[in-house]
């Protein structure tokens, strides 16, 4: 019974990952297209200018949604059947006010944001514009997160994929013909065309019950105790990544911004594809188990199982391929970020290992500790950033992103094996043991010793043979 049970189970994960792997693919193509694009026509300024708006933008959005599209996954999939569709609607209801809430403080902050980031008042009405996509994506994210909790992953799938897709359709002609003026009316075309097919998707809340604001105020109760820690801890991340990024911008240049935002996207942002792909079905299902220890430990190592084994083969492929993916993703001009790619995709496997235990201080509702872990992170990271910078480069950016997650992981390990005195199978350990070695020596052939190549080669198609066979076996057992 069990063993059908666990089968049941890397089937069901590995199904919902193909399904948003799928998505999560045509949202990574249109991604490509569109950075491919800003790029082309408008140069790395564009794509810096991009960075910078954006995390100004995910800031506002963090702090003003308190994190109710993430702790309130956590309530609905929990809450008796009967409750699901109020607690969804008093979800929704909080994410309108909240939202409104976080569109009038980017708007009224406008000058404070412009001064920071680019030293003067001239983009100040750009940010003010930018109001409209923080609400949008308030919306959109809300909405998402009440299908997450209802298990509703094919209409969050669908929605995802028309969004994006009309958002790049629409947006792309405004490059060619605007140039670096069009950076902010794209970023509104994209948020609008993102909150459009979410709202169309998401299922009618349908309840006996009436649903007023004392009650409201009840059911969100928990999920914004919870949120608010979580709004804290995102707000700190979001802060550092615009902290970092203006300091970037007056100590080097705007074009050393979009380098570097270019090099992060392609080890952080696109192998996290990944953990987006898995997460969705991942975090419902911990937070149903969450007071069951056993069930929890198994799913831990069985997700991290997965996690590791997908990593290895894609950290061999981005080391090897690197210069062909900058050329196709960017442009020849992008070519110094290779060694801070290769450097980076190393800490995946850290990343991956992490995420999979973070998740269980969300699932148990743990907001204060998962507070604590997350800024103590948060603030390691600037710090590993900016000496990095100084000393080695780009490439020191690649190395303290790596080191980054192995103290992150330190932290997390430490809450999830003392704390709360769960255990991590010894064959988790080794894989990930294996993946790092494999990493770092491929990473140190590729730069120092090129003429070695082949055998990077060589390792990268044994880890795509060994990971098959694994992924095979998880499924069939």
């Amino acid at each position: 019974m069990e063993t059908v049970k666990r089968q049941g189970m890397s089937a069901r994960i590995i199904k919902t990952m193909g399904l948003f792997g799928g998505v999560q693919g045509l949202v990574l193509l249109c991604g490509v297209v569109r950075t491919k694009l800003v790029a082309l026509w408008i140069g790395a300024a564009g794509v810096g200018l991009f960075s910078i708006y954006n995390s100004a933008i995910d800031l506002v959005v963090t702090v003003a949604m308190l994190g109710i599209a993430a702790s309130a996954v956590r309530d609905i999939a929990a809450a008796p059947e009967g409750m699901k569709n109020l607690m969804a609607r008093a979800a929704l209801r909080w994410g309108w006010v909240l939202g409104a809430v976080g569109a009038v403080a980017i708007a009224a902050m406008a000058p404070v944001f412009s001064r920071h980031s680019f030293g003067d008042d001239s983009h100040a009405w750009a940010f003010i514009a930018l109001a409209a996509a923080v609400m949008m994506n308030s919306l959109t994210s809300i909405r998402s997160g009440i299908m997450q909790g209802l298990k509703e992953y094919r209409r969050m799938a669908r929605a995802s994929m028309w969004g994006t897709a009309a958002g790049v359709a629409l947006s792309a002609p405004l490059f060619y013909f605007f140039r670096v003026d069009s950076i902010v009316p794209a970023i509104l075309i994209f948020s609008a065309a993102m909150l459009v097919p979410t709202a169309m998707a998401m299922p009618r809340l349908r309840s006996d019950e009436p649903l007023g604001w004392r009650q409201t105020l009840s059911l969100g109760r928990g999920f914004i105790i919870l949120g608010a820690y979580i709004t804290l801890s995102q707000a700190t991340s979001y802060c550092v990544n615009y902290l970092f990024a203006s300091w970037l911008s007056t100590t080097a240049s705007v074009d050393e911004v979009g380098f570097y935002q270019a090099g992060f996207n392609l080890f952080n942002r696109y192998a996290g594809l990944i953990f987006a792909a898995i997460g969705v079905e991942y975090f419902p299902r911990l937070s149903m188990a969450a007071d069951r220890r056993r069930r929890v430990e198994v799913f831990v190592n069985h997700e991290s199982m997965l996690i590791l084994w997908l990593i290895l083969p894609l950290t061999t492929l981005f080391i090897i391929a690197g210069p062909l993916l900058v050329r196709l993703l960017y442009t020849e001009a992008f070519l110094p970020i290779v060694p801070m790619i290769s450097v980076g995709i190393i800490g995946v496997t850290l990343r991956g290992l992490s995420w999979c235990i973070a998740f269980t201080i969300l699932a148990r509702g743990d907001g204060l500790l998962y507070l604590v872990s997350e800024v103590s992170s948060a603030l390691v990271c600037l710090g590993l950033n900016i000496a990095g910078y100084r000393l080695g480069g780009l490439t020191g950016l690649g190395i303290s992103y790596t080191v980054w997650y192995a103290v992150y992981l330190a932290i997390v390990a430490v809450i999830y094996l003392r704390r709360y005195s769960l255990r991590i199978n010894r064959s988790v350990w080794w894989l990930t043991g294996a993946c790092l070695a494999t990493g770092s020596l491929m990473a140190l052939t590729e730069i120092a010793c090129p003429a070695l190549k082949p055998l990077n080669w060589a390792a990268a198609a044994a880890s795509v043979v060994v990971s098959g066979r694994a992924l095979r076996r998880l499924w069939r057992h």
